[in-house]
C-alpha cells in the first residue's frame, strides 16, 4: 500500500492516525535497485524450478527483507507456493 502525507498533514494526524500509519509503524520496505535486482534474479531461478538459493551478504545489508519481498512477489504469480525459510514468517 502506498501513502502519501504532506508536511501538513503530518502535524495534523491524531495519535490514532499515527499508530494506524505505515511509516510511524514502521511497517514497509523501500525497494532499492539492489532488492528489485535480486528479487528479478531470485524469481526468475524459482520458475526455472532451480532447487534453492542461498543468499549470502554481510550482517544487516537486507537480505531477509529482500527473501519478504521475493515471498511476496511469488505468492502473487503462484497462491500455493510454498517457500521454506527460518527467517520468514
Amino acid at each position: 500500500m502506498i501513502y502519501f502525507i504532506s508536511p501538513q498533514e503530518a502535524w495534523l494526524m491524531n495519535r490514532d492516525q499515527m499508530d494506524q500509519h505505515a511509516v510511524f509503524r514502521k511497517d514497509f520496505t523501500v525497494i532499492t535497485n539492489a532488492i528489485a535486482e535480486t528479487s528479478s534474479t531470485a524469481l526468475e531461478a524459482i520458475f526455472m524450478r532451480q532447487t534453492g538459493l542461498i543468499f549470502h551478504g554481510l550482517s544487516r545489508v537486507g537480505k531477509t527483507s529482500c527473501i519478504k519481498v521475493i515471498n511476496s512477489k511469488l505468492h502473487e504469480f503462484m497462491p500455493r507456493a510454498y517457500v521454506e525459510s527460518p527467517l520468514v514468517s
